[in-house]
């Protein structure tokens, strides 16, 4: 019985969510070497959590989002290359780049909690802080409406 549940784990483990456009092997890849890399990080930072926990919470970060970041309401533009880490990473435009979806902790790197999000939002969060992070987004909104409402003028 017990055998049986870990093939049905380990099944589920391998089925994309729509919006990513993987084969479900090469999803399943995808899957367990970012949750080897992860733990293999964080318990170099005094985390315990195990690989296949890992593993599961990034599926159900994967499935969580449903292709759209949770921070800016944008669509992520899957780049399956550059999830897998292929060779040709390099001829994707800027703006796919930055729209690409990354994984990130929601919490602090000891909990097993992550987040799927635009390569983006992830350099921003890494860089300022929640209430910087904000303070620029409204910058950016009110410099938008100033020009916006200066060209009209025109």
């Amino acid at each position: 019985m017990a055998r049986q549940q870990d093939q049905q784990l380990s099944l589920d483990l391998t089925r994309p969510p729509r919006w990513l456009p993987l084969a479900p092997e090469a999803y399943g890849r995808m899957v367990n070497r970012l949750g080897v890399l992860i733990t293999k990080r964080a318990r170099k930072r005094g985390a315990d959590f195990q690989v296949h926990e890992a593993m599961e919470a990034i599926h159900a970060a994967c499935h969580a989002c449903g292709g759209i970041d949770p921070y800016d309401g944008q669509a992520l533009m899957p780049v399956p290359v550059l999830l897998l880490g292929g060779k040709d990473a390099g001829a994707a435009s800027d703006a796919v780049l930055w729209r690409s979806p990354t994984l990130i902790h929601r919490t602090p790197l000891h909990d097993c909690d992550f987040e799927v999000v635009s390569w983006q939002t992830a350099q921003a969060r890494a860089v300022l802080s929640a209430e910087d992070y904000i303070a620029h987004c409204r910058a950016v909104v009110a410099w938008v409406e100033t020009d916006a409402s200066a060209g009209a003028d025109s």
